[in-house]
């Protein structure tokens, strides 16, 4: 799921446009105004309520700078963000704290799109399952495969090779190959393809050994029917 924002749904609310207008109420400072918006937007002569035009924006961080009209002198620097979708207008007055500089409050006049938190429900239930049938499916492997005084030691062996795939995942994300979050989780998609393929070889080629409750190997009796074995071998000797 997280590519498919990355790559088509984050992308598609970037390019949708917004509105935003102005309304300069500052009359005692300057009579007008010149409103800058980075370089996609400038207004010139802006008088004291007299509200500009809605134009058309993208949805980003700009920096908002206006001047004295037909002057280079600042009376307001200020970062201000616009979501995709939204109609806004944006007030300039005042600023109560500084009697020589101006103050923009950002009105929505219509909220921008959002989305919503419950996206994240598929993709959890995606990766828990992936677990529960990856984690038990070599539990059960890796315990039934080794001898019995060998059990412990590997089980600790697979949760090291836990660790060890984490560890790998924190390196390659703290390294920064790119800063496309989607290209970066098909990397370790691919990492996880080529896992899966070594994992499919290994497993056409491995023979099963199955061992009895003294240890000795049996290729044929499971370590649970050699239990029951043992079990009813000791109520005959009882008898």
């Amino acid at each position: 799921m997280i590519p498919i924002f990355e790559t088509l749904i984050y992308p598609t609310l970037k390019k949708c446009n917004l509105l935003v207008r102005f309304l300069f109420t500052g009359g005692d400072l300057a009579s007008s105004v010149d409103i800058h918006l980075n370089k996609s937007l400038t207004y010139k002569g802006v008088g004291t309520f007299l509200d500009s035009d809605y134009k058309k924006l993208q949805s980003k961080r700009y920096s908002l700078k206006v001047m004295e009209a037909g002057t280079d002198k600042a009376l307001l620097d200020q970062k201000m963000y616009f979501a995709s979708g939204g109609v806004y207008s944006v007030v300039i007055q005042p600023n109560p704290s500084k009697k020589d500089k101006l103050i923009a409050i950002k009105f929505a006049d219509v909220h921008p799109m959002s989305i919503s938190m419950l996206w994240q429900i598929p993709q959890y239930l995606t990766i828990t399952a992936g677990e529960v049938l990856f984690s038990i499916t070599g539990l059960e492997f890796a315990y039934s495969q080794a001898p019995v005084s060998m059990k412990s030691c590997i089980m600790a062996g697979w949760l090291l090779t836990v660790s060890v795939g984490n560890a790998i995942v924190v390196i390659f994300a703290e390294a920064r190959l790119t800063d496309n979050m989607a290209n970066e989780f098909f990397f370790f998609a691919g990492l996880l393809a080529l896992v899966m393929l070594v994992f499919m070889l290994m497993s056409y080629f491995y023979k099963y050994v199955y061992y009895s409750a003294n240890g000795v190997v049996s290729e044929d009796v499971p370590l649970q029917e050699a239990q029951d074995e043992t079990e009813e071998k000791k109520q005959t000797d009882k008898n």
